[in-house]
């Protein structure tokens, strides 16, 4: 297999790489506040926008003590490739030597994506994790998000229910997605031109927030303290759980 990687330099706001396979093309940048971020997805055939970046700061991914003193400066992304994927990476140091990078891949055969970030300890003392991100986006959609699915942990049954005015959608289960207060850690948006399905990688303890209006999806996934427990040791490095998303044209449901 042929094997590459490319580096690439943005600004903020400005995509900086790209990734594409024949149904979908993702283009990476970072947020307004500096953040790396997918700035932009469309169909590949058609050209229409998927989605769009909206902005967000690092305080939608960390603990305020990591977020503090980010050095920003311009968001680079390395592009490289494998069987299965494409790839990019983009790193930010924050606080106390703790590098994080933003991890973003597209299946070369389908519409399926893949995020998470990992962090590494580039200080020489230990550095407690307190919770940790899986992924956060803040997205223009074109078409709108109105509805949420659902399901519930041990029965699976499904709930459909439209965005609440103004407040957000709180989904989470303690263990193994195995209490019945607790959510399946998959779930549905839709209502648009197209409907979104997201799955986490994780078998544990997690945590969500969504919010959806005419023109906007917002979302959080990640792991609460009591899930992370994490100390990192002078250059040890650890990767979260992804967040998978597969983009569904409202026609195409039946077939996905």
């Amino acid at each position: 297999r042929f094997l590459f990687a490319l580096l690439f330099a943005c600004v903020s706001a400005a995509p900086c790489a790209t990734l594409r396979n024949k149904i979908i093309r993702l283009e990476l940048g970072a947020t307004s506040e500096g953040v790396p971020a997918i700035t932009k997805a469309v169909w590949a055939a058609s050209g229409a926008t998927l989605l769009a970046d909206a902005g967000g700061g690092l305080s939608a991914w960390f603990s305020e003590d990591l977020a503090a003193d980010a050095r920003h400066g311009r968001v680079r992304w390395t592009v490289s490739e494998d069987a299965v994927f494409l790839r990019a990476t983009s790193d930010l140091l924050l606080q106390d030597g703790v590098r994080v990078t933003w991890i973003v891949e597209l299946a070369r055969s389908s519409g399926l994506m893949r995020m998470r970030v990992g962090m590494k300890n580039v200080s020489a003392s230990p550095r407690s994790i307190e919770w940790f991100p899986a992924w956060a986006a803040n997205w223009r959609v074109p078409g709108g998000s109105r509805w949420l699915r659902t399901w519930d942990s041990l029965s699976f049954h499904a709930q459909q229910r439209p965005w609440p005015a103004g407040r957000k959608i709180a989904l989470s289960s303690r263990l193994h997605s195995s209490e019945a207060k607790g959510s399946n850690p998959y779930w549905v948006v839709g209502g648009g031109a197209n409907r979104f399905y997201f799955g986490l990688e994780w078998s544990g303890g997690w945590e969500a927030s969504l919010a959806g209006e005419a023109e906007r999806l917002e979302f959080r996934v990640w792991l609460p303290p009591a899930e992370t427990q994490l100390k990192l040791a002078a250059g040890e490095s650890i990767e979260g759980p992804a967040v998978i998303m597969v983009p569904v044209a409202q026609t195409d449901e039946a077939p996905a």
